[in-house]
């Protein structure tokens, strides 16, 4: 089942719950697994200096305040805690997560959820490419350009998950 980097920071009753919380979502537990491992390494504390993300699967604040919580309060969350907000994040996606990384987007950037592997999202503002998001999110996001390539593809970011 799940075999990522960090998992062993959890308890049973984590993992019971993370695969509840898949199973209502209806996605595999294996995918939601891969982006918290890849966003905290299951650290519930963990927080981004670059805009304050926060938690499990790195909620901005704003995310956090549509959810009914801060970011403060999610870092004094133990995983279990955040599990709920995991839960009710991905909602709006249950049934529409077929892989990690839709599951990936769906924490990254939300609107491109089901797009296919070589669909742009953002380019290096000198490559003359034209990006989906703003030539920002490129330079924000150009770790997901291992390739060196200029872009970002939507299975540039599902590699990292």
């Amino acid at each position: 089942m799940l075999a990522f980097r960090g998992i062993e920071r959890t308890t049973a009753a984590f993992r019971r719950e993370l695969a509840n919380v898949a199973a209502r979502l209806k996605t595999d537990v294996n995918f939601i697994g891969a982006v918290i491992s890849r966003e905290s390494g299951f650290r519930p504390e963990v927080v981004n200096p670059h805009g304050g993300a926060t938690g499990l699967i790195q909620f901005m604040p704003a995310t956090a305040k549509r959810l009914g919580t801060t970011t403060f309060a999610l870092r004094m969350m133990n995983a279990e805690e955040q599990l709920p907000f995991v839960e009710a994040y991905y909602r709006p996606f249950a049934g529409r997560m077929h892989s990690a990384t839709d599951a990936y987007m769906a924490t990254f950037l939300p609107s491109f959820v089901g797009k296919p592997p070589d669909f742009i999202l953002a380019a290096d503002p000198n490559s003359g490419i034209e990006g989906a998001m703003p030539a920002i999110v490129y330079e924000q996001n150009a770790g997901f350009d291992k390739e060196h390539k200029g872009f970002i593809t939507v299975g540039d970011v599902g590699a990292a998950a």
